[in-house]
């Protein structure tokens, strides 16, 4: 299994749950590509930036409920979440450092 990599070596964010009415936003995370899987029953909305709790119902990448993207972060920056309706749940994994 050479192309096989463990999951253990992800670090894993604390998860990112937010309602349709008040974005949140992880803190500030170090570059890299990240795992942004949507696990719960509601369709969300994400941004990243220094700023993230901005992202709205109608802006940002759309996740669809039970879906995963990979987006990449640079230094500091951060992802914000908001549902598109009820509340949405992430999770959230560095897949890998990039410089």
């Amino acid at each position: 299994m050479e192309n096989f990599e463990s999951l253990e070596s992800r670090s894993r964010i604390p998860d990112l749950v937010s309602d349709s009415v008040t974005a949140q936003q992880t803190g500030q995370l170090p570059a890299g590509i990240y795992s942004v899987m949507n696990v719960s029953d509601a369709d969300a909305r994400i941004k990243v930036g220094t700023t993230a709790n901005d992202v709205t119902q109608t802006s940002g990448r759309r996740i669809f409920s039970g879906n995963e993207v990979f987006q990449e972060v640079k230094k500091d920056r951060r992802i914000g979440l908001i549902a598109v309706a009820g509340t949405a749940t992430l999770e959230i994994h560095l897949v890998r450092s990039i410089p």
